[in-house]
């Protein structure tokens, strides 16, 4: 085997670490997805709370959800439940550099609960 062999293995390893990478990506990206955030405290739905799951501070409030949603999937959270925000402008008034963090209850659908349909879903 010889210097070019090894060095043609290297570059398929790395090329297969990449496309992994990137698959582990759209997977994480498309469960991040399909949490489901509700300002309602309750659902008609049977869940069991997991933990409170508190998003980053960001700089506007669909970035704060998004970071809500990202944060309640690491929890294996299938929903958030009472979203809020809160605002830290350092000020009494929002300006600019205000930023906004979004929290709730992480729950998880119950065993053999029927789980809600997705939102933009017409059916």
């Amino acid at each position: 085997m010889g210097l070019l062999d090894n060095l043609g293995e290297n570059r398929e390893r790395r090329r297969d670490r990449r496309q992994e990478r990137a698959e582990a990506k759209e997977q994480r990206e498309a469960g991040i997805d399909k949490i489901v955030v509700s300002t309602l405290c309750t659902t008609p739905w049977a869940y069991e709370p997991v933990t409170i799951v508190w998003g980053r501070l960001k700089g506007d409030p669909r970035a704060a959800l998004r970071s809500l949603m990202e944060a309640a999937y690491e929890e294996r959270c299938d929903a958030v439940l009472g979203v809020g925000f809160v605002a830290d402008g350092g000020g009494a008034e929002l300006s600019a550099s205000t930023e906004y963090r979004a929290y709730g209850t992480g729950v998880r659908w119950a065993a053999g609960a029927p789980a809600p349909l997705p939102v933009d879903d017409p059916g």
